[in-house]
């Protein structure tokens, strides 16, 4: 059962020259979307709205958007990373700082069970020698 596609039309938009990035999903209406809040237990509803979902590079959590179908994509993202639900406007996640967007697909079933695998990840990332 496919879960999430990129826009097949524009998956992804890079400008070099200011370092953004955007990717694009075909995420249908009817799929309900949350970000992973500040707080542990905080999660944000994403409907019809845009906002920032990062914490703009001074935490080693990553941005967490989460869905009601069980799956989550962990935006692998240094700085703001902003997330945008509204359908004349994408739906699309941007990051400014970055020449590439890259993110992780979490699939366990659960909200909380995504937040941890998306922690585990970050903090792995965290923890990883510079290269």
């Amino acid at each position: 059962q496919l879960l999430l596609a990129e826009r097949a039309e524009q998956p992804r938009q890079i400008d070099t020259a200011t370092r953004e990035a955007w990717v694009y999903f075909d995420w249908p209406r009817k799929e309900k979307l949350k970000a992973k809040g500040i707080l542990a237990d905080e999660f944000l509803r994403m409907d019809q709205k845009a906002a920032y979902i990062s914490f703009g590079g001074k935490t080693p959590r990553m941005p967490l958007l989460l869905s009601g179908y069980g799956y989550g994509i962990g935006a692998a993202a240094g700085w703001n990373v902003l997330c945008c639900n509204i359908p004349a406007y994408g739906p699309y996640l941007y990051a400014d700082g970055t020449s590439q967007i890259d993110y992780y697909f979490l699939y366990d079933g659960t909200p909380e069970n995504v937040s941890e695998l998306c922690r585990e990840i970050g903090m792995r990332r965290k923890n990883r020698p510079e290269e």
